[in-house]
């Protein structure tokens, strides 16, 4: 049985295009390069290019880890925003996206929470940031996809930033890993929902989905111990998962993880987009 992540990292053959292991306080980064149908197929992920960076201690050693790792992932936006759109100022639309009302889908809306927006050039990049959280298709009665491409069209954006709280398949990613990608998202797809995928080609401008797991489905920890079970030769009702598959499990400390990956995230594109520093940012929201 195929079990669902957003996480490209979980999927293939763990043959990564690079990977680096020997940044501080444990963090890994892995980039894997989807660019053929055979890397399709073999990561069951659109193509596109997926940067991971894992920090299996954030949590216990925060805030000073959460810093680093702000720093971390705003040097790998920077670059990714400088082969979207180059060196000309531009304009910069956030979208955060999720259920405000539900901890574990509220990541994108805290990120939003936590950006410097601005409707002038300011800061080193002299880039223009904007938010906006649409809210999901259950409050609004709108589809979320089409929505946010109103927007995008609307606001004339240059270059669109996805964030949203996402599904893995290890439990022991949750909450101290972040993806960056360039592939899109479909909002609420870990729920099996069948709306429209959010990228560059939908969106008419140049797309990077940001994001931490939060998630897992229920089916999955529960396909984990079968399997175990069935190494041992332990007869399995495959019907058991027909009562299981609209369910997901979060961590008791979801509250924390996502004020912590809100803050990462937030941070990390203020830092990126505006080239305001982490001591100012902290000034600013004194």
């Amino acid at each position: 049985m195929e079990f669902y992540t957003d996480l490209a990292c979980e999927k293939g053959t763990q043959n990564f295009d690079e990977v680096a292991d020997d940044l501080e306080y444990g963090c890994e980064e892995i980039v894997i390069n989807i660019n053929t149908t055979k890397k399709m197929q073999e990561y069951g992920k659109p193509k596109g290019k997926y940067y991971l960076l894992n920090c299996p201690n954030l949590e216990v050693l925060a805030p000073v880890v959460a810093d680093y790792v702000a720093n971390q992932l705003a040097d790998y936006l920077r670059l990714t925003l400088g082969e979207k759109i180059g060196e000309k100022v531009g304009k910069i639309l956030v979208v955060g996206l999720g259920n405000k009302d539900l901890v574990c889908d509220s990541l994108g809306v805290k990120t939003a929470e936590n950006l410097i927006v601005s409707t002038f050039e300011t800061g080193k990049n002299k880039n223009i940031l904007t938010a906006f959280c649409p809210g999901v298709s259950g409050h609004t009665g709108i589809i979320t996809s089409k929505l946010v491409k109103s927007v995008v069209q609307n606001t004339k954006a240059d270059l669109v930033i996805l964030v949203d709280s996402l599904c893995a398949i290890s439990a022991t990613r949750l909450g101290n890993s972040f993806q960056i990608s360039d592939s899109g998202i479909v909002a609420g797809g870990a729920m099996g929902n069948n709306d429209e995928i959010m990228n560059s080609k939908f969106l008419g401008v140049p797309t990077i989905v940001m994001g931490t797991p939060l998630v897992i489905r229920t089916e999955t920890i529960i396909g984990e111990v079968l399997t175990k079970l069935s190494d041992e030769n332990i007869d399995i009702d495959q019907n058991i998962y027909k009562n299981i598959s609209n369910l997901i499990v979060t961590p008791k400390e979801i509250d924390r993880l996502v004020s912590l990956s809100s803050y990462i995230l937030g941070n990390a594109i203020n830092l990126a987009v505006l080239g305001i520093s982490l001591q100012d940012q902290k000034l600013l929201n004194f």
